[in-house]
């Protein structure tokens, strides 16, 4: 299956990405890292620009609500990469797989088989034994479990999911991955700005920053670029339910862990990537 092979490179480039993510957030506040991506996104868009067309009102306001949602779920899940170890706050994603079943139910009418249903209890249960030997290392008064950050993680889980379930009801013949990608970047642009302005982000040391770190954020994006790109392509294939393609592309968390955890020097790896091999049989089973 085409879809398989288009998600399974999007879970590659997204879990590279996190690690890049992490890297910026030493020195960067999570709506500067979301502006400065952001705008390089749009800018490798730039051979595209000729595809692209002026979206019909109705259909321009659910790309909008869809960048409203990612916008906060980008946010919100960089705030807690920026305060939690990557083995921990990356694993958080999968909860949009839950967040997920219950959109594609109730908005798309998806329903999953029970073989499917079990590989899904097996990954949370896989999630949950992350969460516990994370909870062991908190360096906070409070477990990850109460900490600020892991409720931010739990959030954008939620709002990635809703603007994923856009995605694959706006893919189904009624904007090409093109058009969705290109304007989703504008809307995530704006709102990033606003966001920026409105909170009054210090970008003097911003800019100093980017002088040293300019590269990174050309490698994120363009890592960022082409997950997005394959992931609605893998969407606009009618097999490739809701509560398959988030979970498959949630397989990010493996990359992540492994490497980033390598790369940060993070405590009780060997089991954090346990726990998440474990999440890896609950997805198999959910795409057998």
């Amino acid at each position: 299956m085409i879809w398989v092979i288009f998600i399974l490179f999007s879970a590659l480039t997204r879990g590279i990405g996190d690690i890049f993510y992490k890297k910026l957030s030493f020195d960067f506040s999570p709506q500067t890292i979301l502006l400065f991506s952001s705008f390089l996104n749009i800018l490798f868009l730039v051979p595209t620009f000729a595809c692209i067309e002026v979206l019909e009102p109705k259909l321009m306001g659910f790309v909008f609500l869809k960048a409203v949602a990612m916008t906060t779920a980008w946010l919100l899940f960089l705030y807690s990469l920026k305060k939690l170890p990557i083995s921990v706050a990356t694993p958080l994603q999968i909860l949009s797989t839950l967040f997920a079943i219950i959109f594609g139910f109730i908005f798309l009418k998806e329903y999953l088989t029970i073989l499917q249903s079990l590989g899904i209890f097996i990954l949370l249960g896989g999630l949950l034994t992350l969460q516990i030997i994370s909870k062991k290392e908190s360096s906070q008064k409070t477990s990850s479990f109460l900490s600020m950050a892991f409720f931010s993680g739990v959030l954008a889980s939620f709002f990635s999911a809703l603007s994923l379930t856009l995605d694959r009801y706006l893919l189904r013949d009624l904007i090409d991955p093109a058009n969705l990608q290109f304007w989703f970047y504008i809307f995530i642009f704006i709102n990033t700005f606003l966001v920026f302005l409105v909170l009054k982000t210090p970008y003097k040391k911003a800019l100093q920053n980017l002088k040293t770190k300019w590269w990174i954020f050309v490698i994120l994006s363009l890592f960022l670029v082409i997950s997005d790109r394959t992931y609605m392509m893998a969407a606009t294939y009618p097999l490739a339910l809701l509560g398959l393609l988030i979970p498959m592309k949630r397989l990010s968390i493996i990359f992540s862990v492994f490497i980033g955890g390598k790369a940060f020097k993070e405590r009780n790896l060997n089991s954090k990537i346990l726990a998440t091999f474990v999440m890896l049989i609950g997805l198999v089973l959910m795409v057998w």
